[in-house]
């Protein structure tokens, strides 16, 4: 067990840390993308609603979110019958098949660029321990992607997930991807995604 332990937190670190050096300080990156940890509100002005399995273009690449899964619990990697429990109520795990391009700049995909809101007005981002843990865990689990290590710049076709802590009992989810502007964080796509 501590040598499982131990590679999974050397994994992360190193994924952590390869992370931090793709998105450097913060601000944009010019591929429609937010870097940094974002904290305002978005926007939906006239954004272009998509539904499940409808291609999104945004920053150059291409975001076909496939599917939606509600979770009590995920399972710790390399830990037998551990789980992670969310804060909130349940995991809105939303799977997604992402494309870049050869073309695009070599910078990572900022998770920061998806927003969760649900029927109620609550939004839900990302954060670093999500990422790190629940999600780090579920992909590995799933033989997924790590949505932290997507590059706008990679044309290989990806399958990958997000995870979100959310209320309980919470419905009408949509995913918006935002985008930073010169009139601030604005939401570029919204996909309903049908719970």
């Amino acid at each position: 067990m501590a040598l499982k332990r131990t590679l999974l937190l050397m994994t992360t670190l190193i994924l952590l840390t390869t992370s931090i050096a793709l998105l450097g300080c913060g601000g944009t990156n010019g591929g429609g993308t937010t870097e940094g940890g974002t904290t305002g509100g978005s926007t939906t002005g006239n954004a272009p609603t998509y539904d499940l399995n409808e291609p999104v273009s945004f920053g150059g690449a291409t975001f076909t979110f496939t599917g939606v899964e509600e979770l009590n619990s995920i399972p710790v990697a390399f830990e037998d019958g551990e789980v992670y429990e969310p804060d909130n109520g349940s995991y809105l795990v939303v799977y997604f098949d992402f494309q870049g391009k050869a073309g695009n700049e070599v910078m990572g995909v900022d998770n920061a660029i998806f927003r969760l809101k649900d029927g109620q007005g609550n939004e839900y981002a990302m954060d670093t321990d999500l990422a790190n843990y629940e999600m780090s865990a579920l992909a590995l689990d799933k033989d997924l992607a790590n949505s932290s290590m997507l590059m706008w710049s990679n044309a290989e076709l990806k399958h990958t997930l997000l995870v979100f802590d959310v209320d309980s009992g919470s419905s009408g989810y949509t995913l918006n991807l935002i985008e930073s502007t010169p009139q601030g964080i604005e939401t570029a796509a919204t996909v309903d995604l049908g719970v």
